[in-house]
């Protein structure tokens, strides 16, 4: 909890026409925190009440929130333009923002009534046979069959992801190697972007995670494999907005009620095309599967 001024002056803020255009470049609530001491003692309350919550911002009205804070309309006027916002609906916006990209602190709200135990059981499944319906939506049975056909046909497939990408990355390959050999996921330990991408062949297959939160390695690899007419499928979410033209985009919708992202229709849908890259590779699936086996016994690696 940031530290409580006794300051409480009733000056009027500077205009937001003279903020510097670093602060523009500020994130709503790295405003806030960097001007939480500096706030009269009416603002600092409200400021309390944001920071707690910060995604109540995007859905409550100037009023709701003074009401909320037990402060005034006008309190919240001062502190929005003390801030460097022209009004309370561009720093609505900004939250809006923050939330898109998937700011688990931006997406912070007040959860009025939690529910029992079978609620939150029922809202859970709920939720993610939800995002389960919503990976499938939009997937046509001509681009399921080209997709499949690549992930078979292909010399060699690489997969990249950053962040929670990778642990998603790394699945999807696993599952891959089951049917067909030279699944590669990408970085390598210690490897530079350009290191990693020097041994993607022209006919191979890029396969790139990018759910959100993104970074912008992400469109630089979309970028390069469009230059490098290297084919690419992108697996993503609503939000995207990925420069590039991969051969295939596919968007997952990771939103649910809570903060944090769910990744069950990413997951199904990994499972789906690893399951039909198995029964297109046909006898050959089959026999690298029966070869993976006998491996796994002569080693004695299971249990």
């Amino acid at each position: 909890m940031p530290l409580i001024s006794s300051k409480d002056t009733s000056q009027p803020p500077e205009p937001a026409a003279q903020k510097t255009q670093q602060s523009k470049k500020l994130s709503f609530l790295k405003r806030l925190r960097e001007k939480y001491s500096e706030l009269p003692g009416s603002e600092q309350k409200i400021a309390d009440i944001i920071l707690d919550t910060p995604g109540d911002i995007a859905t409550y009205s100037a009023t709701e929130l003074a009401e909320r804070a037990g402060g005034s309309k006008a309190a919240i006027t001062r502190l929005i333009q003390r801030l460097g916002y022209e009004s309370y609906e561009s720093a609505r916006r900004d939250v809006r923002d923050s939330q898109a990209w998937g700011s688990p602190v931006s997406l912070a709200r007040r959860q009025d009534e939690d529910g029992d135990f079978a609620s939150r059981l029922r809202s859970q499944i709920d939720q993610d046979m939800s995002c389960i319906h919503d990976a499938f939506g939009d997937l046509t049975e001509e681009d399921a069959t080209e997709i499949s056909d690549a992930l078979i046909q292909a010399p060699k497939v690489w997969i990249i992801g950053y962040r929670s990408n990778q642990f998603l990355a790394g699945y999807f390959r696993w599952q891959l190697i089951q049917a067909r050999p030279d699944v590669h996921l990408l970085p390598k330990a210690g490897e530079t972007l350009g290191e990693s991408l020097a041994d993607i062949g022209k006919n191979d297959l890029l396969v790139v995670m990018g759910l959100r939160r993104r970074t912008p390695l992400i469109d630089t690899v979309l970028n390069w494999s469009e230059r490098n007419k290297v084919r690419s499928f992108l697996i993503t979410d609503p939000t995207s907005r990925a420069t590039g033209s991969p051969t295939w985009t596919h968007r997952c919708d990771v939103r649910g009620r809570e903060v944090l992202d769910r990744y069950q229709g990413v997951m199904s849908l990994l499972h789906f095309f690893s399951m039909s890259v198995l029964d297109r590779a046909g006898a050959q699936g089959r026999k690298r599967l029966t070869q993976l086996e006998e491996i796994h016994g002569d080693l004695d690696q299971f249990v």
